[in-house]
């Protein structure tokens, strides 16, 4: 039996193409009035589309090219930064069809309903330029049935050999995934799966296979959406991984939701908070631009505890955006011993950026974080432990002086410390009790 730890290892080294509009899909929860009219509506926005494959994709930690246009909007340029921040490689192409579209679906909060959808239809059909598949191991692409006799859908063969076209005429419509096949240079359909209700039905299967009904809210709008991944991945895998495994794997995936305010609230966990050092310092200076105060800490957070919690949260008290520095496995084992850290730093940065009081994280080798202080420059480094002012990292301290900013002194929790609990887990079981 296949495991999600045997996909991820799988996607590594393979590259998810999704030639697809970049859009959202606004979910309003309403109490129904006399006359039809609804109030104290909840809405809820999620990444549809292209936006919404590659997110997918790039979480069961495939590499992902998503080909789409240009922002026209300030939600959707709020998406493709986020994207960008998440690791997607976006390729903009003008000349594609697929204009950034929305959704919006109104549903009855007493009793679950659907009450009306509305959406936006893209244009005609364009053939882009060259240089959009290369380094592709899947193609997913947004298209009609017509599609499939299209130059761009005939060189996609040219690149990879598993090709997915998906159908959705209007913002409304479920759509219609379908497998591609090429036999003797022409391109054909030979497996598709059309979403009708809570279900989605395989051609010729002669019933119901999968059933959509109790998947996450994000996932039951965008079906066609998760269907055309699953079949993807699987055909990738040659069926290692069935679609139906696939399809109820990608549906628990939660994407971010966001509220449609100018694009200025999508949350930042769209993009995730463990950044490479440079898109981080261009985010450090946007936040700063938009006037907030930046807080930097660091350390190893090896065995994340309540201490931990506590000073993150003082920490972020202190500003706006609160920046976490995380000692590197390496950087661990040069300061605390050949033994440490306990938890490697991939989980470790997983932790943290649970924590809601932590806005962007970085990993670092170096000894001291000196350089990337100096690079980010924040207006207050929050320091933990038993220091003052004359005992901390004096090459710290004085950089901080330059910079203008200044060291807030946070005291840890008495008694809670990642020596103290690997302390008692040996002496709990140096002596287990015998059965």
């Amino acid at each position: 039996m296949q495991t999600s730890n045997d996909l991820t290892a799988f996607l590594k080294d393979k590259c998810i193409t999704v030639v697809a509009p970049t859009s959202w899909h606004e979910v309003i929860r309403g109490h129904r009035l006399e006359g039809g009219t609804y109030a104290n509506c909840h809405r809820t926005n999620y990444p549809a589309d292209g936006a919404y494959m590659a997110w997918l994709a790039d979480e069961l930690g495939a590499a992902v090219r998503l080909v789409t246009t240009p922002a026209t909007d300030a939600v959707t340029e709020e998406l493709h930064r986020l994207l960008r921040l998440k690791g997607v490689n976006l390729q903009l192409v003008e000349e594609l069809m697929m204009q950034a579209r929305w959704r919006s679906t109104l549903i009855d909060a007493k009793g679950g309903d659907i009450v009306h959808c509305a959406g936006e239809t893209p244009g005609a059909w364009r053939v882009p330029g060259a240089g959009l598949y290369e380094e592709a191991s899947a193609i997913i692409i947004y298209a009609d049935e017509q599609g499939v006799k299209a130059p761009m859908v005939q060189d996609a063969f040219n690149h990879a050999s598993c090709v997915i076209l998906l159908d959705k005429p209007d913002g409304t419509a479920p759509g219609t995934v379908m497998i591609l096949q090429q036999v003797d240079g022409a391109v054909a359909v030979k497996t598709s799966y059309k979403i009708e209700g809570d279900c989605v039905v395989v051609e010729g299967s002669g019933g119901r296979d999968i059933e959509v009904k109790a998947w996450p809210e994000a996932a039951r709008f965008a079906a066609a959406e998760v269907m055309a991944l699953a079949a993807a991945l699987s055909l990738l895998a040659k069926n290692a991984f069935t679609v139906n495994a696939l399809a109820q794997q990608l549906s628990r995936l939660q994407p971010p939701s966001f509220e449609k305010k100018g694009g200025s609230s999508v949350v930042r966990q769209a993009a995730g908070k463990l950044l490479p050092f440079e898109l981080l310092k261009e985010e450090i200076q946007r936040e700063k631009a938009a006037g907030k105060r930046i807080v930097w800490t660091n350390g190893c957070f090896d065995i994340v505890h309540a201490g931990h919690v506590t000073y993150l949260e003082r920490a972020a008290a202190l500003g706006d955006i609160l920046v976490v520095g995380l000692n590197s496995d390496a950087s661990v084992r040069l300061g605390k011993g050949p033994n440490r850290p306990i938890v490697p730093e991939d989980q470790r940065a997983k932790l943290l950026a649970a924590l809601r009081c932590v806005d962007y994280l970085v990993i670092y080798d170096d000894p001291s974080p000196v350089e990337l202080i100096r690079q980010l420059a924040p207006d207050i480094y929050a320091k933990g432990g038993d220091y003052n002012i004359d005992t901390i990292n004096q090459p710290e301290r004085r950089l901080m002086e330059s910079l203008g900013g200044r060291i807030e002194l946070l005291p840890g929790v008495p008694g809670i410390s990642t020596s103290v609990i690997i302390e008692n887990v040996l002496k709990a079981y140096a002596n287990p009790p015998r059965e």
